[in-house]
């Protein structure tokens, strides 16, 4: 399969994710390296979840303290209370 890359930095990048995957999904190679070649794919889209989690860590903790809502208390309980134990 050639490669359509023109610089080393291009290389894994998320605008070659799309145009690199559709191929090797229609070729006959077996479903082990098909599954191999999108993990290599998509290896960078957990640092983008990482931003986004990053940003919004902060908003939930001060949501968390600002905004006091009935429903968030019961979830609270529910979530901190102990489980017993078998």
């Amino acid at each position: 399969m050639p490669s359509r890359r023109n610089s080393i930095a291009d290389s894994g990048s998320d605008p070659n994710r799309e145009e690199d995957a559709a191929p090797i999904w229609r070729s006959k190679l077996p479903m082990k390296v098909k599954i191999e070649a999108t993990f290599h794919l998509t290896a960078c889209i957990g640092y983008m979840l990482m931003v986004a989690i990053s940003v919004m860590l902060p908003l939930s903790l001060y949501f968390r303290t600002q905004v006091h809502w009935p429903m968030m208390t019961l979830i609270e309980r529910l979530a901190l209370s102990e489980q017993p134990r078998r």
